[in-house]
């Protein structure tokens, strides 16, 4: 039997009520975008449009693309998630997915046995690696998420976000935000 860690599945399982603020607001992003209600001198105007909220709901749904697809590029969670991982562990010291991890929820081998706390040897800070049990198909449960999500992540969400805008589309993350978050791209992600 070969020795090798690998990532069969994993899945979101947070539930709706347990996801937190976007890491970029919509005040943030419409000043990025340096929006502002367009006056024409010769019109009359209504309050409503100098305050120029008619997008609103088209950037808070781009926010959210954003920082999801940003957080697949990079391998990170920037919210709060709750992952459920199917993986092997073969060789030791694989990589919990989509860190930073706050909390192993619980860990169980392929028979759906729990691995005893004391079985559990994982190393890291805010990456969790687990060192060991060695075993195969074996689930974890765990909560991940930054506290604060870092500000050159936050600005490559800004610079999708208004890309995104100004050329009406939705889709590839830009050259420019993958240039200004790739520090924070995990290693494993670099082959996907």
């Amino acid at each position: 039997m070969n020795n090798v860690n690998l990532i069969y599945d994993i899945k979101d399982i947070t539930a709706e009520s347990d996801y937190q603020q976007e890491p970029v607001s919509i005040d943030e992003m419409k000043d990025y975008l340096r929006l502002e209600g367009f006056v024409d001198e010769d019109e009359i105007t209504t309050e409503s449009l100098s305050n120029f909220d008619f997008d609103d709901i088209l950037i808070a749904d781009m926010i959210v693309a954003a920082r999801k697809k940003m957080e697949k590029f990079l391998g990170v969670s920037l919210v709060f998630h709750t992952w459920k991982v199917l993986f092997t562990n073969l060789a030791g010291d694989i990589e919990f997915p989509y860190g930073p991890v706050q909390d192993l929820t619980s860990l169980a081998y392929k028979s759906g046995t729990a691995v005893g706390d004391s079985s559990i040897y994982t190393y890291g800070y805010d990456f969790l690696h687990l060192e060991a049990p060695l075993g195969e198909k074996m689930t974890a449960i765990y909560d991940a998420g930054y506290e604060e999500c870092p500000e050159a992540v936050a600005l490559a969400i800004k610079q999708c976000v208004s890309y995104w805008y100004e050329n009406r589309i939705t889709g590839e993350v830009p050259s420019i935000a993958k240039a200004t978050a790739s520090p924070y791209k995990r290693a494993w992600t670099w082959l996907t």
